[in-house]
């Protein structure tokens, strides 16, 4: 992304970083679905412009999540979404750490079968999902900004085997 850009988008981030999770009225979802969908049909065209398209594309969706996000007043989010919430702040300060199944239900006192349900259920993300999201994300920013080598940071993300890294990167970039 080019520092322009970058510097355009920057507001709209910071304004919904601190959420961490972010909940969308079911009836304003398909329009968010839909500039993924946008965004996934210019790279696959890649026709003349794609890039650019895809900027727009971004630069609409992060200020339609703005407008559409329900606002985490206390009063108006339930103990659950809290807890979710919670959860996904965690495993975002505590990426390169042991995030299995066991040691989460642990440090929330779940069992691991209500803690998996219960976060696809608050989220819409499966957890070793949302884990690996968050660890790509921060593995793509070490790759970008450091000279570490690919295994380095597998391993600094928290991924014990660097071929496991390699295929879910692969899949999600």
């Amino acid at each position: 992304m080019d520092d322009d850009f970058e510097a355009e988008l920057s507001p709209f981030v910071e304004k919904l970083k601190p959420r961490r999770l972010i909940r969308i009225r079911h009836s304003k979802t398909h329009r968010v679905q839909g500039i993924f969908s946008d965004i996934a049909y210019e790279e696959s065209r890649k026709s003349d412009g794609y890039s650019q398209m895809q900027k727009l594309y971004l630069k609409q969706l992060l200020i339609m999540l703005d407008r559409y996000c329900i606002n985490n007043v206390e009063n108006n989010i339930s103990s659950s979404y809290k807890v979710a919430e919670n959860i996904s702040k965690y495993i975002s300060e505590n990426f390169s750490d042991d995030l299995s199944l066991y040691h989460l239900s642990k440090e929330f006192s779940m069992t691991p079968t209500y803690l998996s349900r219960f976060f696809k259920k608050s989220t819409g993300v499966s957890l070793s999902e949302y884990i690996n999201i968050v660890r790509i994300t921060e593995a793509e920013k070490l790759l970008l900004n450091t000279n570490k080598s690919i295994t380095e940071i597998a391993f600094e993300c928290g991924f014990n085997d660097s071929n496991y890294f390699s295929a879910v990167f692969k899949k999600a970039k």
